[in-house]
């Protein structure tokens, strides 16, 4: 299930600004020069933001600005002084960004996923980018942790974005100590919003947990209790991950409860195995929607700009060179770069592939735009799975040349590496293959080869997949048919997809 229709969702490009303040002449006109500001924090662009890329600013200075409220000069000293602050921001897993004037983390999603961290590591979030992560006022572990859920709630992914943090921040640890600060009340509330008042029209097979996530629901069935809606919370979320698709036929609740019930009490008894599972099996990290805050101050009777203030401390350089995703929950590098290329295998081994890419290159950035393929097809929906869906996208590829290394197909090696492959319909695949490519041609006059084939730029992350082509690149078929449109959320698919048209200077890695 989705969250309540009535709840605003929150883009990319949202701005949130906790203290603003305007310092005018006395017969200045206050209204129009505070629309003003308030047009410039929205229409700026800032670097890495239409894939995800978030801010926070801890205070921005504007001086010069003229009374009348020229809206060109005004949009221009707040690009101007924004981008500034943004090249030198320091990534939030950087030791010098408590010190810094601008933080960034690669999306909204890995924020999230290192605050959870924190508190799952009972460490104090004091550094004072924490407050604007989760929204909350003070520094107590619950407000964060609920603040944390309720914001990622806001986004596309929903969640699939929550359940993708949270299972981040509870592998290397213990989940008691994120989830004993909540009370039972409110994670009765959150199962109630997941599809908890469902009761699902048949038995439902339990879900095998990958090794992480199962160690993590033992030690909560043994601390709280299998019937502790707090622990039958953190096994929904591990339903959500291992099938979204069960969120649209709201059975994620009953699917968690049968497989809390299905944990073998004697394997909880055994840390070795849980250490030797934890060793070979990867985790999976989460990312997902952007907001950006800022502290303002617009001084309009100054005379002269000021220059933003640098980021204090080692880190004041480029934002680009700071601790990569992965390194949230200590601070500092590991071996392994997140932007690395996959590695192409059919069916590789746990551990030896990444879980996403960041503005990796391929040549068939077109793949994906056969979601509205299938879509328009109509296909069997409740058979179309990510395993399935994984099969037909790689098959398709292969009929287009597209390489078995190619980034584009990341997002299938990482679904069909599974502990137990299931039995695909071969006839059901060719099928819905040669229905895509009759449809393409049918109906736009354009080969599933030529769709598909493509240079660009993808990036993946636990919660959003994002395709970004060159502008010049648009093809008239393609767009006749609405192949390029957005699809969003697409619970079949597990991910918000999402397509970027960009000048050739900003089709960047």
């Amino acid at each position: 299930m989705r969250p309540a229709a009535a709840q605003r969702q929150l883009g990319r490009t949202d701005r949130h600004v906790r203290h603003g303040r305007l310092r005018i002449g006395p017969g200045a006109p206050r209204h129009r020069l505070a629309f003003a500001a308030e047009e410039a924090l929205r229409l700026c662009a800032l670097p890495g933001e239409n894939e995800g890329r978030i801010y926070y600013f801890r205070r921005l200075f504007i001086a010069g600005l003229p009374e009348d409220g020229d809206r060109r000069t005004w949009l221009g000293a707040f690009q101007h002084a924004l981008t500034e602050l943004a090249h030198g921001a320091v990534h939030g897993a950087d030791p010098a960004a408590q010190s810094a004037n601008a933080v960034f983390f690669r999306n909204e999603t890995e924020a999230c996923e290192a605050l959870l961290t924190r508190i799952a590591r009972r460490q104090s979030p004091d550094a004072w980018f924490w407050s604007s992560v989760s929204g909350a006022s003070d520094a107590d572990a619950a407000q964060h942790v609920v603040g944390v859920i309720e914001k990622l709630l806001q986004g596309p992914a929903a969640w699939s974005a929550v359940a993708a943090a949270v299972q981040a921040a509870i592998e290397p640890d213990d989940p008691v100590a994120l989830l004993g600060p909540l009370s039972e009340a409110r994670a009765r509330q959150w199962l109630s919003m997941i599809g908890g008042g469902k009761t699902a029209p048949q038995v439902l097979a339990p879900v095998r947990f990958a090794g992480p996530m199962s160690a993590a629901i033992a030690r909560a069935v043994a601390a709280l209790g299998p019937e502790d809606p707090r622990t039958v919370w953190l096994a929904a979320l591990g339903v959500v991950r291992a099938r979204p698709s069960d969120l649209e036929r709201g059975v994620v609740v009953s699917r968690a409860r049968a497989s809390v019930r299905a944990i073998d009490p004697p394997r909880r008894k055994s840390p070795q195995l849980s250490l030797d599972r934890e060793e070979t099996l990867r985790p999976e990290r989460g990312h997902g929607a952007t907001i950006d805050r800022a502290e303002a101050q617009t001084d309009a009777r100054s005379l002269s700009a000021d220059s933003p203030q640098r980021p204090a401390g080692p880190g004041g350089g480029d934002g680009r060179s700071a601790a990569a995703a992965n390194d949230v929950s200590d601070g500092g590098p590991r071996g392994g770069s997140p932007d690395a290329e996959p590695r192409g295998r059919s069916q590789p081994e746990h551990g030896t592939i990444p879980d996403r890419c960041l503005g990796a290159a391929t040549a068939g950035a077109g793949l994906y735009f056969l979601l509205n393929a299938v879509r328009y097809l109509k296909a069997p929906h409740d058979g179309l799975d990510p395993w399935f869906l994984a099969h037909l996208l790689r098959r398709m590829a292969h009929h287009a040349g597209v390489a078995a290394d190619d980034p584009i197909l990341l997002w299938t090696r990482v679904t069909l590496d599974q502990d137990d492959p299931e039995e695909i319909d071969e006839r059901l695949l060719r099928l819905c293959a040669l229905k895509i490519r009759r449809w393409c041609w049918r109906d736009g006059r354009i080969a599933a080869r030529e769709v598909i084939c493509r240079p660009g730029r993808v990036t993946l992350t636990a919660t959003d997949l994002d395709v970004s082509l060159a502008l010049d690149a648009i093809d008239i078929r393609i767009r006749r048919i609405g192949l390029d449109l957005d699809p969003g959320w697409v619970p079949w698919f597990g991910r918000v997809v999402r397509f970027h048209y960009l000048p050739a200077g900003e089709l960047h890695a």
